[in-house]
């Protein structure tokens, strides 16, 4: 599935999957130039990060951190 996993063991990207919802870090178009950001790309509701949150990642994990309330649930992603 296009958009769901890295075409490539060299390129730099994480997916997350959680249920309904699926979470990326792949560019929606493969050479735009832009930084890439963590999005949820399937799910509820769009979710993206801020452009300058991130300048040239290497990412290394996604994982996210259930509580008793599902409001409160964390998606900590890890980079260098």
């Amino acid at each position: 599935m296009r958009g769901y996993a890295p075409f490539s063991p060299d390129e730099n990207s994480l997916v997350l999957f959680e249920g309904d919802e699926v979470y990326s870090t792949i560019r929606k178009q493969e050479y735009n130039g832009k930084i890439p950001r963590f999005r949820r790309i399937r799910g509820e509701s769009e979710l993206y990060t801020s452009d300058t949150v991130m300048q040239n990642p290497q990412f290394i994990k996604a994982t996210i951190v259930h509580q008793d309330q599902a409001y409160d649930d964390k998606i900590y992603y890890f980079f260098r």
